[in-house]
């Protein structure tokens, strides 16, 4: 008995002892030379540090952090740290499986996972989980034919990852949805600042969200995907999504080159989707069964399509007629460039706009040497800042310029919104597309050199202080505007 008692009051202080660093490297002196041994090993706490090569085999491959809160992090970034899945049609395999209730504290950081083939999430499945998955490049996964979506992830029964600051690239969902991203009745998974790009589905080359609940979409740029019948950009079939901040070009579909809405009302704001082809029917965005989503700040320009370049809304005979409320938004052609099919309802609302939103860099669609031949075609990217004479953020030159022009997207969003981080001067309004309400927002100007001293109380940035400013300030007053 005395022996059993010691026993396990040794693995009590094994469990609450200080945080370890555990290291792996498949080649050299380590504690552990693969990486499933070093998480087995592992307590809740401990960060597994895995050196530069590239991994293979049983224990780099379906990796299972077992409910443990842990990061595993690489130790000189993703470039350096390679997991290849080797799966393939005969042998499934995948990156990770996080599939017992991992929550925030459980780390995936800085890892390249490449070649998983498998049923639902070629590159990481998540079930019932929400870990954290940051600065991975998810690259060359796919799902099997007859299996579920998620490409490169895939999220299911209530999982609701963090999945921020990734590339997500040249994966596929061969016969479902979700290509880049996958969300399968989950809780509310966040995807924020990933590259999402070149990523291909049946349904939602991008991101697909299946009857997910409140999906966060932000800040992320998805370009260049390709939904095989619908969405090339985020494929939404059920749920309440929050779309916003994001650059949504290039991508092409069937339907809804850039957003579908199947039986789901998201709500889409400060976007830009410009750039996108439907085979079909909406360029930038198309809506049936009783979908009714919201688009506030966003630019709708270059979108192309048969049938409603910008815009298409389609009735269902079991489901019922689309909607669509659009304000403080610029759209190429305004309304004549929407198809609005006969019981759908289009909602003009306030302050929508028809004028060249002067983009520092406009993308376009190469035809690859043959013009007739539009299947191998392919997206070359912009830059979606909007010109300004009062100042443009340069991410070239990490700098600001300022420009001969300035759009007419600048300080034209709704006035009653959160200006967020966006610099001085600013108008007090923020601004329409992707970069309103950050800090790489285009700067206000007044027709006339721009003050280059901050006068106190001169809150639009006009070098006086007048009624204008104080307005502004009433609007405001006692508001929490806090992104």
């Amino acid at each position: 008995m005395r022996n059993a008692a010691a026993v396990l009051i040794a693995l009590l202080t094994a469990a609450s002892g200080p945080a370890r660093i555990i290291t792996v490297d498949d080649d050299g002196p380590a504690d552990f030379n693969n990486i499933q041994a070093a998480i087995n090993y592992s307590n809740n706490g401990d960060t597994i540090l895995v050196a530069d090569g590239t991994y293979l085999g049983n224990g780099n491959r379906d990796i299972d952090f077992k409910g443990k809160a842990i990061t595993l992090r690489s130790e000189n970034g993703a470039e350096n740290c390679i997991i290849n899945c080797e799966g393939t049609e005969m042998e499934f395999h995948r990156g990770f499986y996080f599939h017992s209730g991992e929550d925030r504290d459980s780390v995936l950081d800085g890892f390249t996972i490449i070649n998983g083939f498998s049923f639902s999430g070629g590159g990481i499945f998540c079930e019932g989980s929400s870990p954290t998955i940051s600065k991975n490049i998810i690259r060359n996964n796919i799902t099997a034919y007859d299996y579920e979506g998620g490409g490169g992830i895939s999220c299911w029964s209530g999982a609701s990852p963090s999945i921020m600051n990734n590339i997500i690239t040249e994966n596929a969902s061969a016969d479902l949805s979700g290509g880049g991203i996958y969300c399968y009745e989950a809780g509310s998974p966040i995807i924020a600042n990933n590259i999402i790009i070149g990523n291909y589905a049946l349904y939602g080359g991008g991101i697909g969200c299946v009857w997910s609940v409140s999906p966060l979409i932000m800040n992320n740029i998805i370009v260049g995907n390709t939904g095989g019948y619908s969405s090339g950009g985020i494929y939404c079939w059920g749920g309440l999504a929050t779309i916003m901040n994001n650059i949504i070009a290039g991508n092409t579909a069937k339907y809804g080159g850039g957003i579908y809405c199947s039986s789901s009302s998201p709500t889409i704001t400060n976007n830009t989707i410009v750039g996108n082809m439907a085979r079909a029917e909406g360029g930038g965005i198309w809506c049936w069964k009783d979908s009714s989503p919201t688009v506030t700040n966003c630019i709708f320009w270059g979108n192309a399509a048969p049938k409603g370049p910008q815009v298409a809304l389609r009735s269902n005979l079991y489901y019922g007629p689309s909607g669509l409320t659009v304000n403080y938004s610029d759209l190429a052609g305004g309304q004549a460039h929407m198809y609005i099919e006969e019981g759908c309802t289009l909602n003009w609302g306030l302050y929508n706009i028809d004028a060249d939103p002067y983009f520092a860099k406009i993308g376009y669609r190469d035809p690859n040497g043959t013009p007739g031949e539009a299947a191998d075609d392919f997206w070359v990217d912009g830059d979606y800042r909007l010109k300004s004479q009062g100042g443009r953020w340069d991410a070239n030159e990490g700098r600001w310029t300022r420009d001969e022009v300035t759009s007419p997207c600048i300080d034209a969003g709704d006035p009653m919104g959160p200006i967020g981080y966006e610099p001085f001067p600013n108008g007090g309004i923020i601004n329409m597309g992707a970069y309103g309400g950050t800090a790489e927002a285009s700067k206000s100007y007044f027709g006339e050199p721009v003050c280059e001293t901050i006068v106190a109380g001169d809150i639009d940035g006009d070098c006086n202080v007048n009624f204008k400013d104080f307005a502004i300030m009433a609007a405001y007053w006692l508001e929490d505007n806090r992104l």
